[in-house]
C-alpha cells in the first residue's frame, strides 16, 4: 500500500522535504506532470500535516476573488472529499451574506466558480436571500442583506479530530 513503507529508498529522482500543504501539493503536481509518482518521495520529521498545515485554521472555502485560488481550492476540496475522516473534514458548507454594496464581489466569485467547475449558489435580492437563509436557519432575522453565495461543499478540517486510522501517520516509526 503506498505511503506505508517507512524505509528510506537508496535513491530517488525527487525528494520533497515537508509533508504539509505545500510539500504534498508539490508532490501531487509533479507526479501529474510526470504521469507517475515513481521516484518522488515526501519526507517529514514527524507526520503528514504535523507542522503549520496541521495547526493552522482549517477553513475550507472558496470565497476568493482570484481565479487561480478558485481552481486550487476546488482541487483541495476534492481531496478532502476522498476521505473526510482521514483529514478531519467537516463538510458543513459556507455562506457569505452581504449588503448590496458588495454583491458584485459575489457575482464575480460565482462566475469564477462556474469557470473551474466548483458548484456554488448565488442568490440576489433581499427577499430571495431571506428565503434561502430561512431554509438553512428558520430563525433567520437579519436585514439589509441583498446577496449571498452558498458553497455546499465547503467546511472545515481539524487534523486533531481525524479518524483513528489516520493515527498511523504519527505512530509509524521514524526511518531507521
Amino acid at each position: 500500500m503506498p505511503g506505508t513503507d517507512t524505509r528510506l529508498p537508496s535513491s530517488v529522482s525527487v525528494a520533497i522535504v515537508g509533508g504539509g500543504v505545500h510539500g504534498l501539493s508539490t508532490a501531487v503536481h509533479l507526479a501529474e506532470l510526470r504521469g507517475s509518482g515513481a521516484g518522488i518521495v515526501v519526507l517529514d520529521k514527524s507526520r503528514v500535516g504535523a507542522g503549520a498545515s496541521g495547526i493552522s485554521g482549517g477553513i475550507v472555502r472558496n470565497f476568493y476573488l482570484s481565479a487561480e485560488m478558485n481552481e486550487i481550492v476546488r482541487r483541495s476540496v476534492e481531496i478532502f472529499e476522498l476521505d473526510p475522516g482521514l483529514f478531519g473534514f467537516r463538510q458543513v458548507g459556507y455562506v457569505a451574506v452581504v449588503p448590496e454594496s458588495r454583491a458584485i464581489e459575489l457575482e464575480r466569485i460565482a462566475e469564477q466558480h462556474a469557470e473551474v467547475g466548483y458548484a456554488s449558489t448565488l442568490v440576489l435580492g433581499a427577499a430571495p436571500v431571506r428565503t434561502h437563509m430561512r431554509g438553512l436557519f428558520p430563525d433567520w432575522r437579519a436585514r439589509g442583506s441583498t446577496a449571498l453565495l452558498h458553497e455546499e461543499r465547503s467546511g472545515w478540517a481539524d487534523l486533531r479530530r481525524r479518524s483513528p486510522r489516520s493515527r498511523a501517520w504519527s505512530e509509524q516509526p521514524a526511518f531507521e
